[in-house]
């Protein structure tokens, strides 16, 4: 239907992003994140993290008086993501914000937007940084692709199981007992029944699995988006790999502007506090700039990874775009964030239990691994030097922040099975898939062992990583150019657009990080685990 004005008397509610402070060594949020990438500064506990990062008390009191004097309530108001929720009426919003509330409905369902170019009020300008939520329009799509059987490529179909790919990569075993791993998702849900019947067919009980609502979000499996099935994809890799840990469910509405909320639930979740965070959805980069939700993305993202978290978000399913068809190149965001590793796609092909024969880039003709550079990110240190091949153009230097980051297993063809529902109706069965959307719970899940295994955080993710190419299985065969678009970029020897460094190889990961290695310059900061969790109520300023 099309955008009709909203009601005055409506309730909205605005997210206002407020300045961070600046570190007692003179650091902002970016440059003490990047120093932490680098391993020059330590992770900090969430206490220590609100002192020198949270919103100033003196900010944080004035965004809420302004706001009630203004005839808002306050929803919430976190100090350490320096954030004040707000509600009021449509009428006010338009009034204060210089925009008029509208209404729409697309297949996903009624959502909110405005028109007019929203201004910060003068009593706020240069403390509140960000107003996000108000604009619901943009909405950002899962990362899993189902098997196609009538595919030509490629000609035999290995389906394999989460505890087998852990094997063939070589991955030391542990069974994830203590730890946490947290997962987003916009839309859709799981029930007992999708878990049982998943995990008895692989002689697992079911994992623990806990939700966590962010703005209302909740666990629908019969919502009828079909973002179930991208739900179930997520749980089985994570309960698969490591099915005594818990799994964080971040349940919240599908929109941009959301995402940097669902981050901060993540990095301040002081009762389960998740070291991991896998992320199965995105859009694309040039969306997120519009509608204003990359710049409090990257913020969020920066102070999740100085507060120790490590994102792994998919890298799309659609080689150098995020589109199926046609020729633009837009990168997925946010795996090409400066702050995540982007996780890409791989075919294997193996005996289905303990061998990978070969691995080479996941491209189907019609899907393949995302990968490709990002137009706003400025080249991060830990890229410095590379090249990439465009298949259609010789090498050329990185200037830009490029992705992904790793690989793994996601073709639909050596992809995984497990029962989950779809659309509305409560219609449960059986699905085969596989796509980007597999990579990031299984490096999550990858890492949630190893920091079980070795006691140790990862403070410096990236920089290890790109420091340590001997860990890799190097995937140098093949392009994630897919038929319908004219752009795409070579697999070739060290790191490409096409596959990233590769595949991780488990046990070396393991031997380098227990024994030391280059790895880490330093290992300080862990994460509490006890105290309040978000998100909780308010009574003043916190």
């Amino acid at each position: 239907m099309s955008l009709t004005d909203m009601d005055v008397n409506q309730q909205v509610r605005a997210i206002l992003k407020i300045r961070k402070m600046i570190h007692d060594n003179g650091m902002n949020i970016f440059e003490y994140a990047n120093s932490v990438m680098s391993g020059e500064l330590p992770v900090l506990g969430h206490e220590e993290f609100k002192d020198q990062f949270g919103g100033s008390a003196e900010d944080m009191s004035a965004v809420q008086d302004w706001a009630v004097s203004k005839g808002l309530t306050i929803e919430n108001a976190y100090r350490s993501s320096a954030t004040v929720i707000v509600n009021g009426t449509a009428g006010i919003i338009n009034s204060l914000f210089n925009i008029t509330m509208k209404q729409g409905e697309d297949e996903i369902g009624v959502y909110q937007t405005y028109s007019g170019n929203l201004t910060i009020p003068q009593e706020l300008e240069g403390i509140v940084e960000f107003v996000i939520g108000l604009d619901e329009s943009q909405r950002i799509q899962s990362h899993y692709i189902q098997l196609d059987n009538q595919s030509v490529y490629p000609n035999t179909v290995q389906a394999v199981t989460p505890p087998n790919v852990a094997n063939m990569y070589n991955w030391p075993y542990h069974n994830g007992d203590g730890q946490c791993v947290a997962i987003a998702e916009f839309g859709g849900g799981y029930t007992t029944q999708n878990l049982t019947s998943t995990f008895g067919a692989i002689g697992l009980s079911n994992p623990t699995v806990v939700d966590v609502s962010v703005l209302g979000g909740t666990n629908s499996p019969d919502d009828g988006s079909g973002a179930s099935v991208e739900v179930m994809l997520d749980i089985y890799l994570v309960g698969g790999i490591v099915p005594k840990a818990k799994i964080a469910m971040y349940f919240c509405p599908n929109s941009m502007t959301y995402f940097p909320t669902v981050i901060d639930a993540v990095a301040n979740d002081y009762q389960n506090s998740p070291n991991t965070l896998s992320i199965s959805w995105g859009a694309g980069e040039d969306g997120f700039e519009i509608t204003g939700a990359r710049g409090p993305f990257e913020s969020s993202a920066a102070a999740a990874l100085v507060k120790g978290l490590n994102i792994f978000a998919s890298s799309g399913d659609y080689g150098a775009s995020i589109y199926s068809s046609g020729s633009p190149i837009d990168v997925n965001y946010p795996a090409v964030s400066t702050y995540v590793i982007s996780c890409g796609g791989t075919q294997i092909d193996t005996d289905g239990i303990s061998v990978i024969n070969s691995e080479v880039v996941w491209n189907q003709g019609g899907a393949a691994g995302g990968g490709g550079l990002s137009v706003y990110a400025s080249l991060p240190s830990y890229q410095t030097g590379l090249f990439y091949k465009p298949t259609n153009s010789t090498s050329t230097a990185l200037t830009m922040r490029g992705h992904p980051d790793i690989s793994g297993n996601a073709s639909p063809y050596s992809g995984y099975i497990f029962y989950a529902n779809y659309g509305t109706g409560g219609l449960q069965t059986w699905y085969q898939t596989g796509g980007t959307s597999a990579t990031a719970p299984m490096y999550a899940a990858l890492f949630a062992r190893i920091y079980q295994l070795t006691g140790k955080k990862f403070t410096n993710l990236h920089s290890f990583l790109y420091s340590n190419t001997g860990i890799f299985n190097d995937v140098t065969v093949g392009n994630n150019k897919i038929t319908n678009n004219p752009y795409g970029y070579a697999a070739t020897v060290g790191w490409d657009m096409a596959s990233g460094l590769g595949s991780i190889i488990g046990k070396k990961l393991y031997k380098l990080v227990n024994t030391g290695g280059t790895f880490p310059k330093l290992n300080k900061g862990t994460r509490p685990t006890k105290g309040q969790c978000y998100p909780r109520p308010i009574t003043g300023i916190r």
